[in-house]
Parts: C-alpha cells; structure tokens; sequence
C-alpha cells in the first residue's frame, strides 16, 4: 500500500509531464509494469513452493536460452573468437555454480538427516 501512494503521489506527475503523452505509450508503459509484477511475483512462488537452489538453476538455464534464441531471432551478430570464448566461459561458468550450489545444498540435507 506504501509503495502504490508513493507512486501515485511523485512518481504520475513525472509520467505525465513525459513529452510523449500518446494513448499507445501508456499502453505499452502499463503493460510493461504488469509484467514486471507478474515477474517478481512468479520469483517469488517459485522460492516459495520450490527451494531458492531450483529458482537459481531454472534463472541460469533462461539465460542461456534466451542468449541462444538472440543468435537466432537478430541475424546481425557476427560470431568472433571473443564472443564464442566469452560465451562458453559464461555458460560453463553457471553449470559450475549450478552445481556447487547443488552439492552444497545435497551435503547440508545429509549433515541434517544424520543429527
């Protein structure tokens, strides 16, 4: 309720003194802060009914999903040395993390279950 009167309070005027007041715009605004809602309230279910390691996992593999539909959706990248190298770093560099996360998160569920 704050966080609603706070914006509704300072944050409309800036919107409305916007130099593009178009019907379309505030569609298009609207929605893409629906979505932004939608996105952290999804987050916040999947930590809630899932455990904050399967958030995590499911976050690395839609990033890397979402780098290799770019390859395709946006036919203007030039695929270079650098950009292959920096991208398989990246890649191997979230399973690593993935699966430390999930061997630490293994090793604590034994230690609990052994006291």
């Amino acid at each position: 309720p704050c966080v609603v009167a706070i914006v509704m309070l300072l944050e409309l005027d800036g919107l409305k003194s916007l130099p593009s007041r178009s019907a379309g715009f505030h569609v298009f605004f609207f929605a893409s802060a629906v979505q932004a809602f939608l996105l952290n309230y999804f987050i916040y279910l999947c930590s809630t009914l899932n455990s904050p390691l399967t958030t995590s996992i499911t976050g690395q593999v839609k990033s890397l999903i979402t780098t290799i539909y770019g390859f395709f959706a946006f036919g203007d990248v030039q695929f270079t040395f650098l950009l292959l190298l920096g991208l398989t770093l990246s890649s191997l560099g979230s399973l690593w993390y993935g699966k430390a996360k999930y061997d630490q998160s293994t090793r604590q569920q034994k230690a609990a279950r052994q006291v």
